[in-house]
């Protein structure tokens, strides 16, 4: 019965975060869809062509790897029922996790996988570049005591000054308000929030984490 509830609520917030972004493309507000076309822009005869931006670009002059074809790094971990912290495997200079509350049930466990490659398929902000990619499955449904995750990714591939974009989805679609950080100490910090789901998470249900720029 829970978990029915819970994938109810998970499907009520992705159905919610997609009529906002429609909503956001009709127009109206200023506000900036997930999706769309880039505007064109007219070049003189003869201009020299200019290269599409490479987030990577200025690590790679570093000698810092940030590509690989490497399979994604995976890990099972507990999840601390009095709350604590969760560490997403490395997977290149990729290091971060995230800071959980309290929840219920105990003993529930999550595996956790990452890479810089698309492994799940999710879709990328139009105009964007996927920088890193982190799934995550529990083994049971869990209830937490508050909505917000904390969250941080760590990489020497993270430019600083520049402004990274997370979008979470699960069931085929968000289940939150796309967030925007920018990147300091090659750290980006960010909050997931479970609002949406009624601070809880179906077991066995795929959440992808999506870094882009």
């Amino acid at each position: 019965m829970k978990d029915s509830l819970l994938t109810a609520q998970l499907r009520t917030a992705a159905t919610v975060a997609i009529a906002g972004i429609l909503a956001g493309c009709s127009g109206g507000g200023g506000s900036t869809p997930l999706a769309g076309s880039v505007g064109s822009q007219s070049v003189a005869r003869g201009a020299a062509s200019v290269p599409a931006f490479d987030p990577f670009s200025l690590e790679r002059s570093s000698n810092v790897v940030c590509k690989s074809t490497a399979k994604p790094s995976k890990a099972t971990v507990p999840l601390p029922s009095g709350g604590g912290t969760v560490a997403i495997p490395k997977y290149l200079n990729f290091t971060g996790g995230a800071t959980v509350p309290s929840s219920q049930p105990s003993g529930t466990k999550v595996t956790i996988m990452d890479s810089v490659n698309n492994f799940d398929s999710q879709p990328i902000p139009t105009g964007q570049k996927g920088v890193f990619f982190t799934s995550l499955v529990l083994n049971q449904s869990v209830q937490f005591s508050s909505s917000n995750l904390k969250s941080t990714l760590k990489s020497a591939c993270l430019v600083n000054g520049q402004t990274y974009t997370i979008n979470v989805y699960a069931l085929g679609g968000p289940i939150m308000a796309p967030v925007t950080a920018k990147a300091s100490s090659n750290t980006i910090k960010y909050v997931i929030s479970l609002a949406g789901t009624g601070n809880g998470f179906p077991g066995g249900v795929t959440a992808d984490i999506v870094t882009s720029h």
